[in-house]
């Protein structure tokens, strides 16, 4: 299952991904520090990072580990891009002729995400949130939400989740004290990017990797 989870910060992404077993994480902001036992984090501030972690994967130097969780793909994507450029000796896209240097720089990011995506039986990608807003023609505004990561790489990593969700959070005041709710979205509402190619009990479920899983119906038999 391929899962694309995305939020504001502080909205339970992380946290979330830490209650699934048998997990290993690629951890790009340092925020899993306090969440994952220090041997199930692999530190990613390079592209020789993610090609060394590919290569020992590959190789089965993580037995017993199934998940893979990508924190935070837009990073990765910001790797991957200076380090194409830097190769190329070119310092922006736009300054190869006829696309070209946006043709590498998009090669070389969906080539890595692609051979993430496909490496475990699970593999959960954590972006940020992109909020914007969209104007009806009657002129009425809507604010919708969507992934941080390059607009040219969403079709493509949309057709290759399982499932495309939004965590957020709710609060509300109860006798002058904040209580905050974390939820997980999927499809509930137009303004958001979501999506599933399995079945869901709700679009809707409190922030647990539990209640994530209880809320897939599985198909009879399995």
């Amino acid at each position: 299952m391929r899962i694309w989870l995305y939020g504001k910060p502080f909205s339970g992404k992380t946290t979330f991904a830490s209650n699934i077993p048998n997990s290993v994480i690629l951890s790009t902001d340092g925020n899993a520090t306090d969440l994952f036992k220090k041997e199930d984090i692999v530190p990613i501030k390079s592209v020789e990072n993610i090609s060394n972690f590919i290569k020992d994967f590959q190789s089965g130097n993580y037995k017993g580990k199934d998940t893979i969780i990508v924190d935070v793909t837009e990073h990765i994507y910001d790797l991957l891009r200076e380090y194409t450029l830097e190769k190329n000796k070119i310092e922006h896209e736009s300054d190869s002729s006829w696309g070209k240097g946006w043709q590498l720089v998009s090669d070389a990011e969906w080539y890595t995400l692609s051979k993430l995506a496909r490496l475990a039986d699970n593999v959960i990608f954590i972006s940020h949130e992109d909020e914007y807003t969209v104007k009806s023609p009657i002129g009425t505004e809507t604010t919708h939400y969507r992934p941080a990561l390059n607009s040219k790489l969403h079709d493509k990593m949309t057709g290759l989740m399982t499932i495309v969700c939004r965590a957020s959070v709710k609060e509300t005041t109860i006798n002058g004290n904040v209580i905050k709710k974390y939820y997980i979205t999927i499809g509930d509402s137009s303004n958001e990017l979501s999506g599933t190619r399995v079945k869901l009990k709700e679009t809707k479920i409190e922030n647990s990797w539990e209640n994530f899983k209880n809320n897939i119906i599985k198909k009879e038999g399995k």
